[in-house]
């Protein structure tokens, strides 16, 4: 058993972000790799190696470009095992981390829709 677990989820963009036309410098594969493309200036350097990073869990949220998760895939893989954990007596925490506006509330609650 796992004591610490790291996920990251990408977001949609949000209104701001597409107003304007924000470029997208993450991407994620194989449910654990996640990139970083390099941007100086304002420029994505495509000619740079993207910055690779393995998480326990890479959730793929932005759009259907790739293997789309869902909330339910997200709680399933993560929520249900800390919820039961919890049930069972166990100290349990999710902690949400990153800059305002970065998509901690969409990772734990999705939108009505879900």
């Amino acid at each position: 058993m796992t004591a610490i677990e790291v996920s990251v989820r990408v977001r949609p963009f949000n209104s701001r972000e597409m107003k304007y036309k924000s470029k997208l410098i993450i991407g994620m594969r194989n449910g654990t790799n996640t990139e970083l493309k390099i941007v100086r200036k304002g420029a994505i350097l495509e000619q740079d190696e993207p910055r690779k990073f393995v998480f326990d869990n890479s959730f793929w949220t932005h759009d259907q470009s790739q293997e789309f998760h869902t909330q339910g895939f997200v709680y399933d893989r993560l929520g249900k095992r800390i919820l039961d954990n919890a049930m069972q007596g166990f100290n349990s925490c999710l902690f949400a981390y990153g800059q305002t506006g970065s998509g901690k509330t969409y990772t734990m609650m999705g939108v009505k829709s879900d």
